[in-house]
């Protein structure tokens, strides 16, 4: 979970940077020198992040003079040597702090333009908004990534720029005990403060109500999906439509044992990762990588509690539930995976325990192991996505 909160008010005169204007006739030596002084700009904003890292207290100004602040403790790698701050702590390593900052001006480019409607709900300032743009990208990278930062700018740099279809698309109608049901997709842009760039949402709807299963968090490079998360919505849904699918997906359960990790997951998130990979498999996607722990947020969680004015009793319960949300990101999320793989055994499931993370090779063909109701589930879903056609 990610927190935040605003700090007291204060002013601060605006010192946003500007994007000067470029010609077709522009000097060589200006465009050389202006990339020099971007690459020196951007090394600026990497400095002051580091020192708000070993400080724990990340300030972002805002127009309206009401800082956004994130609390993260970090260590980091720089000038050529280890600033360590607290144990347990992620390591950012930024020794080559040249070459990351040509990589971030890059990474900028596109950053800004994507995610350009957040500079203006954030209300913040040019140099502050490039400012969160980095900071998002160091709290949701893996310990390895962190360790590469290089390689993971380059990566997250093709994850905005790798085409995604956006919008609502029809995935048709599947038969149930109940009823016919109507399913949709939706694929939308999301804050570059969450784990990926994309969310995958899927809206069950017929006379009886309406259903949302959880949503996917992800981002495409070339024809590999990373996949961060499963989640479902924070408010209950009641409609007659919901029970009743709720009851359906339990029937993913039939034969399952509850006592292995496979058993302990939500039906309803199983039943959004069999949407999901089947939607992957449409539009031609072949790889999946599914990172399990990004350590920097997980910090930032539970740094924000610390800080709160309670009771040691209270301070306490705030460290569990946060530890018990971490146990749901990371396990829940990659025990779903592995009960996908364990119904869909084509699509072949390792675990990389240097990356931490999951990869899925997903296969064109899989076979129906018993009569459980997911693989009817499944292939109505396929030979609706076939007959639509969807595309990326």
């Amino acid at each position: 979970m990610w927190l935040f909160q605003n700090c007291h008010k204060h002013k601060r005169k605006r010192k946003g940077w500007r994007n000067p204007f470029f010609f077709f006739n522009i000097d060589l030596k200006v465009f050389l020198s202006y990339n020099h002084n971007m690459s020196e700009y951007t090394t600026k904003i990497i400095k002051n992040l580091e020192q708000s890292l070993h400080r724990g207290e990340i300030i972002l100004e805002s127009m309206d003079g009401v800082p956004w602040v994130y609390y993260v403790l970090a260590n980091t790698i720089s000038d050529g040597k280890i600033d360590i701050v607290g144990n347990n702590l992620p390591t950012w390593d930024i020794n080559h702090i040249d070459t990351i900052s040509n990589l971030l001006d890059e990474y900028l480019d596109v950053a800004r333009k994507f995610y350009h409607v957040y500079k203006v709900r954030y209300n913040l300032y040019d140099e502050e908004h490039d400012k969160k743009l980095i900071f998002d990208l160091m709290i949701n990278a893996t310990n390895f990534d962190l360790a590469n930062f290089e390689q993971y700018i380059e990566k997250r740099s093709q994850m905005l720029t790798t085409p995604v279809k956006l919008g609502e698309m029809s995935l048709g109608a599947i038969q149930t005990q109940f009823g016919r049901v109507e399913l949709y997709a939706e694929i939308a842009k999301i804050d570059s403060k969450l784990e990926g760039p994309y969310k995958f949402s899927v809206l069950c709807k017929n006379e009886l109500g309406e259903f949302h299963l959880p949503a996917i968090t992800f981002g495409f490079v070339d024809k590999t999906c990373y996949m961060y998360a499963i989640q479902g919505s924070k408010q209950k849904e009641e409609s007659v439509l919901a029970k009743k699918l709720d009851r359906y997906f339990r029937k993913f359960n039939k034969d399952i044992d509850p006592e292995d990790i496979t058993g302990q997951v939500s039906p309803n998130a199983l039943a959004s990762a069999t949407i999901f990979m089947s939607y992957l498999k449409s539009v031609g996607i072949k790889d999946v990588i599914a990172p399990v722990f990004l350590p920097s947020r997980y910090v930032g969680a539970f740094q924000s509690s610390e800080r709160k004015k309670v009771s040691e009793e209270e301070r306490q319960n705030l460290r569990e539930t946060i530890d018990r949300n971490q146990f749901n990101m990371t396990n829940r999320f990659s025990y779903t995976l592995a009960r996908y793989a364990e119904h869909f055994g084509q699509d072949k499931f390792a675990y990389n325990d240097v990356l931490e993370e999951i990869h899925l090779a997903l296969s064109s063909v899989y076979d129906r192991r018993d009569d459980n109701e997911i693989y009817t589930f499944r292939s109505q879903i396929d030979n609706n996505l076939m007959s639509n056609q969807i595309s990326k």
